[in-house]
């Protein structure tokens, strides 16, 4: 997910495009979100909508106005990508039935055969001797990392935000692609996600680090990095490209670094792929499946969208509803409770 290594270039070789910002400072801003990335994060650390109701309050408190994209249909090129991601979790689904087995027979017993779980799927190997209590506290960690999302939890997040009042969008292709676009267009301020994929699209305000629990994030600016790096966008594209992206795979032996170096050098990848076959620079490698130019029409794309700015304004918060619904399905504190019912 994102652009391998982008943030060790842009920190490195830019850092004045990046900053720490108060939400404050977008006060009145439309931000446009990912949501996807957070639907993950959230689930992963116990209920998506909790995490939800805290980012929604935390933003609108700073009077955000926050602008939900669920993710449509991915490309046709992003499908390897997505498959090694499918057999990895079907991987673990393996593990966890394995695990289910095991504490299923050994009760409170030892187990005295080997356990077969390999480290990609458990941080530490396991013991041979485990008891029952560290089975389940193995398959807990297996569990945390079997995140699907269902259509309920989607509906769900749909339902909360419009209690919230919040507007949202089912986008037609992927969500990061039409918050860089909504971007560029100045329908939003900014784009609030994890995914580096953003600057590459050429979503201008990249904002990550998002905490409930404070007011401070990292502000990415594409105009900036650009400046200090001495590229332009299309050569930008060219170096995410090199350093590794989910549309296609990567020429052997160019990390971070030399991706950097070569673009500001040769200006293209056509320029560095002659100088490869060439021999001029050596040690690399050019996958028969290196489809440069899907990549780079797909992060290049502008698909100019049908919204204005009106169609994203904040409706009154329906508070007896989002109670009632905060209280049949979230697990949020008291504290926060109240606070809803003031807002």
């Amino acid at each position: 997910m994102g652009i391998k290594n982008l943030t060790s270039i842009i920190k490195h070789n830019a850092p004045e495009g990046i900053r720490k910002v108060h939400l404050s400072e977008y006060r009145g801003r439309i931000l446009a979100i990912d949501t996807s990335i957070y639907l993950y994060k959230y689930m992963y650390n116990g209920n998506h909508l909790d995490g939800f109701v805290k980012q929604i309050m935390r933003l609108l408190r700073n009077n955000i106005i926050p602008l939900y994209i669920f993710d449509g249909k991915p490309p046709e090129e992003k499908k390897e990508i997505l498959d090694d991601r499918k057999q990895k979790r079907d991987v673990l689904t393996n593990k966890k039935r394995e695990l289910e087995a095991m504490i299923e027979n050994a009760k409170n017993e030892i187990v005295s055969k080997p356990i077969s779980l390999s480290t990609d799927v458990i941080e530490e190997p396991l013991d041979a001797n485990m008891n029952t209590e560290q089975l389940k506290a193995e398959l807990q960690k297996v569990n945390k990392k079997i995140i699907k999302i269902t259509t309920e939890d989607i509906q769900k997040c749909k339902e909360l935000f419009k209690l919230f009042g919040v507007p949202y969008i089912d986008s037609d292709g992927e969500a990061e692609d039409l918050c860089s676009q909504l971007c560029k267009e100045g329908l939003v301020y900014g784009c609030l996600s994890e995914d580096t994929d953003i600057l590459a699209n050429g979503g201008c305000i990249f904002i990550r680090d998002f905490n409930a629990n404070n007011d401070y994030v990292t502000e990415y600016n594409l105009d900036i990095i650009l400046e200090n790096l001495k590229l332009t966008y299309n050569q930008f594209v060219d170096m995410c490209i090199l350093c590794g992206c989910d549309y296609t795979c990567k020429i052997t032996g160019i990390g971070p670094v030399n991706a950097y170096k070569y673009v500001l050098s040769f200006e293209c990848i056509e320029s560095i792929i002659e100088k490869i076959e060439d021999k001029s620079l050596k040690k690399h490698t050019i996958p028969e499946k290196f489809d440069y130019v899907k990549a780079r029409e797909l992060f290049n794309k502008i698909n100019p969208t049908e919204y204005n700015k009106s169609m994203f304004k904040q409706t009154p918060i329906k508070h007896r509803d989002l109670c009632d619904f905060v209280d049949k399905n979230c697990n949020v504190s008291t504290t926060i409770k109240r606070v809803m019912k003031k807002m």
